[in-house]
């Protein structure tokens, strides 16, 4: 749920998405004209077509969230699974390893995703009881 902003931009009270989008509408301002522009004098303006880095930065996939690097085969819809936490990895800290069957790596935000490893479970779906070798792990 979003918060009504008022012209002074204070959020006064809870407001559902489709009066949020009515709100926001006429706001909106089409792009009727492009031009090219110095990086420099671009503040301020929208781009007028999409816009392709000629590199991958960072250089391999990456954890957007906190949690669990797992394989997405080890899941099972509306059931709690219990993989084996084999190790960690944290950002410029890589583990240095392959995620098999029924195990997991602890992940933390930006850090590279371990090999073997396709999916992030966010660490509030997950549990591990004092820190132990093992986590459980629900997804709906």
């Amino acid at each position: 749920m979003a918060f009504a902003a008022v012209d002074d931009h204070k959020a006064d009270r809870p407001v559902r998405l489709a009066e949020a989008l009515q709100m926001a509408r006429p706001q909106l301002v089409p792009v009727r004209e492009q031009e090219f522009v110095a990086l420099h004098e671009a503040r301020g303006r929208v781009l007028a077509r999409e816009l392709i880095a000629s590199v991958d930065l960072p250089p391999h996939n990456s954890a957007a969230m906190d949690g669990f690097a797992i394989r997405s085969a080890d899941l099972v819809p509306g059931a709690v699974t219990s993989l084996k936490v084999i190790g960690e990895a944290a950002a410029g800290h890589p583990f240095d390893g392959m995620v098999s069957a029924a195990q997991a790596v602890r992940i933390l935000t930006g850090a590279q995703m371990p090999e073997g490893a396709d999916r992030v479970v966010e660490q509030e779906l997950c549990v591990r009881e004092g820190g132990g070798p093992c986590a459980a792990i629900c997804v709906s």
